[in-house]
C-alpha cells in the first residue's frame, strides 16, 4: 500500500454491517488505542471568510472518521515561512494563519500519538 490508500481485509465471524467508517484495528495486547480525550494540532486556515476562535467547531476528517471537535485553547500563531511563533494566546485566527491549537473531540475516537505514527498525523 502507498501513503493514502485504504487497505481493505476479511475478519472471520464478523459480518459487513457491524462494521463502519473510523472503526480502529488494533493490537490489544501490545499496543492497544487509546480515547483521545484532548489533542494538539497546527492548522492552516484555508480560504475561510471569518475567523475561528476558542469554543468554535470544527470538522475533522482523520482516516474515513469524521470527527466534530472544539477548539478549547488557541496556543499560538505561527509564521509559516519561517515556522516561529509570532504570537501566544491569539484571541482568533483568520484565512492564512497557521496556528497551533487544543482541541477536544465532541464523540469517540481514537487518534494515535504523532510521535508514535508520525505517517497517519494528517489530518483534513
Amino acid at each position: 500500500a502507498f501513503p493514502g490508500t485504504i487497505v481493505a481485509f476479511n475478519i472471520n465471524n464478523i459480518h459487513t454491517k457491524e462494521l463502519r467508517r473510523g472503526l480502529v484495528c488494533s493490537d490489544r495486547q501490545n499496543d492497544p488505542p487509546r480515547l483521545t480525550t484532548s489533542f494538539i494540532a497546527q492548522i492552516f486556515m484555508l480560504n475561510n471568510s471569518g475567523q475561528l476562535k476558542q469554543g468554535d467547531h470544527l470538522i475533522i476528517y482523520c482516516y474515513t472518521a469524521r470527527v466534530i471537535c472544539q477548539i478549547i485553547e488557541l496556543i499560538d500563531k505561527i509564521d509559516h515561512q519561517i515556522n516561529e511563533s509570532i504570537q501566544m494566546y491569539p484571541q482568533w485566527i483568520k484565512s492564512g494563519d497557521l496556528s497551533t491549537v487544543k482541541m477536544i473531540p465532541l464523540e469517540s475516537v481514537y487518534f494515535e500519538k504523532f510521535d508514535d505514527y508520525p505517517s497517519l498525523g494528517n489530518f483534513i
